[in-house]
């Protein structure tokens, strides 16, 4: 293979890498009290994170009564994908501290319909699954994102992140369309080279 037609595969290849590369994700705190029942807008390349701290003692939130159930509310306009997880502070439960069956649970308020739910500490706050999810968006819909569990006798602290993004089949096919004109490069140039 000449230098020309690799210099030429590696400049297709760099630009298609640029182009797919994840851009750097600035965070946006979001915080269930502060939104006034107001639906926070998702858009592409943004995180969206919060964290609840609550405490036998009040202090920053009280344990109402050992259960909990936070909302978030979501929509948008033009972002269809997000990757959601959630942890605990203590993730073994021990000496009392975190949140037990803790649970995110999400619905779709336009259709009235549940979506799906996450099961995240088991029934001694036990951290069973932290991995992250993922869930597609209709646009223009309002998703209602539900926190549950019961917090331990000590308190417990919950964190979630959410990290939306546009529909990733425009990347596959440009990784899918270099390919073929690499293929189509190097075929025209094999096609060439038996000709001469």
């Amino acid at each position: 293979m000449n230098w020309n037609l690799k210099a030429m595969l590696g400049a297709v290849v760099m630009a298609v890498s640029f182009v797919i590369s994840p851009m750097s994700a600035n965070a946006v705190s979001i915080d269930p009290f502060n939104l006034g029942g107001g639906i926070v807008a998702l858009v592409d390349g943004l995180n969206y994170t919060d964290s609840q701290t609550f405490s036998s003692d009040g202090d920053p939130r009280p344990i109402p009564g050992g259960g909990i159930v936070d909302f978030y509310k979501f929509n948008t306009s033009a972002v269809n994908n997000t990757d959601y997880s959630a942890s605990v502070l203590n993730a073994d439960g021990g000496f009392n501290f975190g949140i037990a069956d803790l649970t995110l649970s999400w619905f779709n308020e336009t259709t009235s319909t549940f979506v799906t739910s996450l099961v995240v500490t088991d029934s001694l706050g036990v951290l069973i699954n932290g991995a992250t999810q993922f869930l597609a968006f209709s646009v223009g819909d309002i998703y209602r994102l539900e926190i549950s569990g019961s917090v331990l006798s000590e308190g417990g602290t919950y964190n979630i992140k959410l990290s939306p993004s546009a529909v990733p089949l425009p990347g596959a096919a440009l990784f899918l369309l270099s390919g073929l004109a690499g293929m189509g490069f190097l075929g025209r140039y094999r096609m060439k080279k038996a000709n001469a």
